[in-house]
């Protein structure tokens, strides 16, 4: 973006979103914005030379990603922000988006992990994030469950019932998402494309 009010609206988002995990689109804004616009460039120049920095970021990223708080110990406690419990933020969800951030901005300037996502599987998965998403739990939660107990009642062991009707489930999973994204989101997306170009540009 161009103009400088958008860092006094991101701040204003992060204290509105900050009891929910829609501050993780907030933080997704910031560092769209870093990475696209000219104020980030020296911080991405930084980055791609100084490549221990973005394997850091990734560990700093995963710890915060693991966190849990038993009331008693935690980070909150360690860096000294108990004060946001008291304006009701839930600290499990909190941690765990700045450690998404964290985790997101070590992966777009390590060059080592941008080779290995750049490969066909992990962009056929980007591919299908979305919808992947959005049907995942729905099928879990159902034919999942369908398998699981189809399998487990046919005489084999927990473990084995549990392994195959989740080998199955993936695949099925797999395949919606790959449907779905070819003939619900990408025609879609591209209705939205031609809207947008038609009356707004």
């Amino acid at each position: 973006g161009k103009s400088k009010r958008r860092y006094v609206v991101y701040a204003v988002m992060a204290v509105v979103f900050i009891k929910s995990y829609y501050l993780a689109f907030v933080f997704g804004m910031i560092l769209s914005d870093m990475h696209y616009s000219a104020w980030g460039k020296p911080a991405r120049e930084y980055l791609l030379k100084n490549q221990w920095m973005t394997w850091l970021f990734m560990v700093v990223g995963c710890v915060f990603a693991l966190y849990f708080d038993d009331g008693r110990n935690g980070i909150s406690r360690m860096l000294n922000l108990e004060f946001l419990r008291n304006w009701g933020v839930d600290f499990h969800a909190f941690y765990h988006i700045i450690g998404a951030a964290f985790v997101l901005l070590g992966c777009l300037y390590n060059t080592r992990i941008q080779r290995i996502l750049s490969g066909g599987t992990w962009q056929f998965l980007g591919r299908i994030a979305f919808s992947l998403y959005l049907v995942h739990f729905l099928l879990i939660c159902s034919l999942g469950s369908f398998l699981f107990l189809e399998i487990y009642q046919a005489g084999l062991s927990y473990g084995v019932s549990v392994l195959l009707s989740a080998a199955m489930t993936t695949v099925f999973i797999l395949a919606a998402a790959y449907l779905m994204t070819k003939f619900v989101d990408e025609p879609a997306m591209k209705m939205v494309k031609n809207l947008q170009k038609r009356y707004f540009f």
